[in-house]
């Protein structure tokens, strides 16, 4: 029989692999029995966790195969409720976390790794909805194939009116498309598009949700500022292609959301980073230049969340309405686009948790 005051002695000793402190700093073992040959575990661990439960089964087992104990684990992994100095407004108080991704140039892919991070959120078992704000060039509805639908909605007796997310391969999806004539867009003023951007998000009933994604329009202006200064988000995920002229435009939007606004940035996701020839799948052409998204990283102090290279499949995918990570045969760009979000994750957990401490 295993001495259970060792086996705990153990796991108290493992460090979380975001947040480089131990289970026992961070007060987290909330239980821990030896039922036969079954080792029962109750964790409580900042948040968000959606990867913690994966993480710390293969750490705990890991640690346990070197202590010689050979046991059944059942793991259960719960997380901290966090107390926010602002409520945020309207349907979004059931928001545990909101991540804008944003760049400063239109044409670098942002509404792809968009709908890809929503729908590998969900996969995941999360709960996920995803706010297509580009007024300019609303896109979601295509990524996700339901350009034909429409969102219902109804008025109570005082006039208010909220209207339901459309929902796909488990994301909610909520489009300025679906309302919005996309040729009125460029005969708006700044105020104007952000008032449509307020009536819009104001009036959608997400229910709860583990993470908002909004897809938010090119640039730095109006509806950007509206967003962080109203909505409170969590973390800003920025997406570049590695030529210059893009990177440029990613040091104005690090700036703006991270020193102006005092925005967690979460990192930079490159696309397009290089091509792959469907006939020559071990070679890599770089169209657009190397490493510019590493290096964009590194000078602004960001983590480099993921490279991801296109193919045909990408274009023919996000044509289509099923984001690649969908896909079985979505090869290379499927296995970054993963660990893009798994990484964009692991950096919440770290700003999160910062934050916290050094209140």
């Amino acid at each position: 029989m295993y001495n259970l005051n060792e086996i705990k002695t153990l796991i108290e000793n493992i460090k979380d692999p975001d947040l480089g402190v131990s289970l026992k700093e961070l007060n987290g073992l909330q239980d821990i029995n030896l039922d036969n040959n079954n080792l029962n575990i109750s964790l409580l661990l900042p948040g968000p966790i959606t990867y913690s439960k994966i993480d710390y089964e293969k750490i705990i087992i890991s640690v346990l195969k070197e202590a010689g104990i050979n046991i059944t684990l059942n793991l259960k992994v719960e997380e901290k409720t966090e107390n926010r100095i602002k409520e945020r407004p309207g349907f979004l108080k059931k928001v545990k976390y909101i991540i804008a991704v944003a760049s400063g140039k239109g044409g670098v892919g942002k509404s792809t790794i968009s709908a890809n991070l929503a729908t590998e959120l969900a996969k995941q078992g999360a709960k996920v909805g995803i706010l297509d704000s580009d007024i300019y060039g609303p896109s979601q509805t295509i990524m996700f194939g339901v350009e034909n639908e429409y969102m219902e909605a109804e008025t109570d007796q005082h006039g208010h009116t909220k209207a339901f997310p459309v929902e796909k391969y488990g994301v909610k999806i909520a489009s300025i498309g679906f309302v919005l004539n996309r040729r009125d867009a460029a005969g708006l003023r700044g105020p104007m598009l952000s008032n449509i951007f307020n009536s819009f998000y104001e009036q959608i009933d997400w229910g709860e949700l583990d993470y908002l994604i909004f897809d938010l329009p090119p640039g730095t202006g109006d509806i950007h500022l509206t967003f962080a200064q109203r909505l409170q988000p969590d973390g800003i995920v920025l997406v570049t292609t590695p030529q210059e002229i893009s990177l440029a435009d990613v040091r104005r939007s690090a700036v703006f959301f991270k020193d102006k606004l005092n925005i967690n940035v979460l990192g930079v996701v490159e696309n397009m980073s290089y091509f792959v020839p469907p006939d020559m799948p071990e070679k890599k052409y770089y169209i657009f230049g190397q490493e510019g998204g590493k290096n964009i990283a590194i000078e602004l102090g960001l983590l480099l969340l993921g490279e991801v290279p296109f193919n045909i499949l990408m274009r023919e995918t996000s044509d289509s309405g099923k984001p690649i990570v969908l896909r079985e045969d979505g090869g290379t760009q499927k296995e970054v686009l993963k660990d893009v979000v798994a990484n964009m994750i692991s950096e919440l957990r770290r700003k999160k948790y910062n934050n916290i401490e050094n209140k």
